[in-house]
């Protein structure tokens, strides 16, 4: 049988801690899905229990989440999921999703990339004169073509 491990996340408020759940409890308990660990949370900590490895990688994907959040980034259910899924997958997190934005229209929240596809698509636009999407409907390239023209 593995051995219990703990850890306690703390934050400066109840209300940070959730904005990096997407405020969604349905969140937390995928992650203690994926993870396999117990979490509890109180005003602005959250305190982790299970098998090491869980342990380590809801601090890993936690560290993700407030890096991306402290830099301007907001963190939704589908992007808390994302989050999760490229941490345990060993991808970069979320927060390099976040680092490119590039600037939207007027008065508009900044364009960012939502997946490490999306986001290899702008560095590609970045890098390059011309660059040629190529994906199935729906994946956001004529989005970000439009959003890296005007920027």
């Amino acid at each position: 049988m593995t051995e219990e491990h703990q850890i306690k996340l703390e934050y400066e408020s109840a209300h940070f801690l959730q904005s990096l759940f997407g405020h969604e409890e349905k969140e937390l308990r995928y992650l203690e899905e994926t993870a396999k660990v117990r979490l509890v949370t109180r005003d602005g900590w959250m305190e982790v229990r299970g098998p090491k490895e869980g342990c380590s990688l809801v601090k890993e994907i936690f560290a993700d989440l407030e890096e991306a959040r402290r830099n301007g980034g907001e963190v939704t259910s589908r992007g808390f999921r994302t989050a999760v899924d490229l941490v345990k997958r060993g991808d970069k997190g979320i927060s390099a999703l976040a680092r490119l934005q590039l600037v939207g229209a007027r008065g508009c929240k900044p364009v960012a990339a939502r997946s490490p596809n999306q986001l290899a698509y702008l560095n590609a636009m970045v890098a390059n004169e011309g660059v040629f999407g190529l994906g199935p409907a729906g994946t956001g390239k004529t989005y970000l073509a439009v959003a890296m023209a005007l920027d």
